[in-house]
């Protein structure tokens, strides 16, 4: 199984990352997580909104104070594919943080058409979970395809576009891991 691998400086800046993670981007035709694109810039660029941005930096902030990995599920879909990964966030000198990634299963779906970056688009917005791809929908947070239905997001001309945050479900285990580390050091059970 391929890990995709990047590395963090202290400021959060991408300073590396492995031949995987670049032959991912050329795969899912994102030319701007290529190399010349993600150098010296912050990863925090790359984080639409300021939720998402702030645990992020809570959890960041965990493993370079306890100097101890912790381990997260995401998803990364494309128009055609669900994929299931976990995300690893291992310290290393220098309060570096190499971010590994790893897709644990895929689940091959209809093809949904997806706004591309040119698009235009209206000036509402639809709010989808970071970590797990579900959208907040009429009956609550949905899998995208049902979150189309309900929202009739097709129908609409131009399209709405996408707000990223967190929903309830995956806010609970992102905080259960950064409170579970602080836990453990209280305890003396540090590494």
């Amino acid at each position: 199984m391929k890990t995709f691998t990047f590395l963090i400086d202290a400021l959060y800046r991408i300073i590396d990352a492995n031949a995987d993670w670049f032959a991912f981007a050329a795969e899912n035709d994102a030319p701007e997580l290529f190399e010349e694109n993600v150098f010296g810039k912050s990863l925090m660029d790359f984080i639409g909104d300021e939720e998402t941005r702030h645990l992020y930096h809570l959890l960041f902030d965990r493993v370079r104070r306890q100097n101890r990995a912790i381990e997260l599920p995401f998803r990364c879909d494309s128009p055609a594919i669900r994929r299931f990964m976990t995300m690893r966030l291992v310290p290393v000198a220098d309060k570096a943080i190499r971010i590994e990634t790893e897709i644990l299963r895929e689940e091959v779906r209809i093809p949904i058409r997806m706004p591309n970056a040119g698009q235009v688009r209206s000036k509402d917005f639809i709010r989808m979970c970071s970590w797990c791809k579900r959208i907040e929908a009429q009956t609550g947070w949905s899998t995208v395809e049902e979150a189309v239905r309900q929202l009739k997001m097709f129908h609409r001309i131009p399209l709405p576009g996408i707000s990223h945050g967190i929903c309830p479900d995956c806010e609970i285990i992102v905080r259960q891991e950064i409170e579970s580390l602080d836990v453990e050091k209280f305890l003396g059970n540090e590494g």
